[in-house]
């Protein structure tokens, strides 16, 4: 295989592997906030419901990333994760 072909095979798969990443992104985040609820805040916090705010969803967002930041949630890759996922349980 020439260098050009090979550059080619390695540029193509590096595209297919960030598409297949980007496409599955929404369930892992989505997979990550629900294991992040079960395993830090569901012994306390039973009801989704009664722990997201009311009202304009990106108000609630800002409300419970302030709080959760000192509040069990330290890593923002989880606390977001953890926010996204309230918040769609909270629309369902």
């Amino acid at each position: 295989m020439s260098i050009i072909n090979t550059k080619s095979v390695l540029v193509a798969a590096a595209v297919a592997a960030a598409s297949m990443t980007a496409m599955s992104a929404p369930s892992n985040a989505a997979d990550s906030g629900e294991a992040v609820w079960t395993s830090s805040c569901r012994r306390c916090h039973r009801d989704v419901a009664a722990v997201v705010p009311e009202g304009d969803p990106q108000q609630a967002a800002l409300e419970l990333t302030a709080f959760l930041t000192d509040h069990h949630a330290p890593d923002p890759a989880e606390r977001e994760a953890l926010v996204a996922w309230l918040l769609d349980q909270a629309t369902e």
